[in-house]
């Protein structure tokens, strides 16, 4: 009796943990087109991983971290803003003889070439100088200037209470 107690209690207990519920997936892959979609692997037409921040240079050929490498220009009406959609970007050429400025809301870089060194950088209505920093101006109007150093800015104290 003991024995068919236990071989009970056994056969139940392997029982209970049997997938009991089983579910049917029809396949009807003939009939849709299945999509692979990657998220975050949003690239620009260049192949510029754009949702981790690259853009492409046309001066540098490649893919780019203005943040990271370019020097920024603040602009004008506030120059101490910290909203990245506000700063303008700048890199310049190996030689110095060319920059690329990324304007906020333009699709497309601009880039200005100078005739020697010592003179503005210049691109239609658009002019570029280098004296203790950078200006940027529009029809001679200072839009963005910048203290010419490449990356973020900190500002502030890693200090408590400052």
């Amino acid at each position: 009796m003991k024995k068919i107690f236990l071989f009970v209690l056994v056969l139940q207990g392997l029982f209970s943990c049997k997938d009991t519920d089983v579910t049917v997936v029809q396949d009807d892959s003939d009939s849709k087109e299945v999509e692979n979609i990657i998220v975050g692997a949003n690239t620009d037409s260049e192949g510029c991983l754009t949702t981790a921040g690259y853009t492409w240079s046309k001066l540098k050929k490649d893919c780019v971290r203005l943040f990271d490498s370019g020097v920024r220009l603040y602009p004008k009406t506030n120059p101490n803003t910290q909203d990245a959609l506000l700063i303008t970007y700048l890199i310049l050429s190996d030689d110095g003889m060319e920059a690329e400025i990324f304007i906020p809301n333009q699709d497309q870089s601009l880039v200005l070439i100078r005739e020697k060194e010592a003179t503005p950088w210049i691109f239609n209505e658009w002019e570029l100088t280098a004296f203790e920093g950078f200006t940027l101006r529009k029809n001679s109007e200072i839009l963005f200037s910048g203290d010419g150093e490449i990356g973020p800015k900190f500002t502030g104290s890693d200090k408590n209470g400052d």
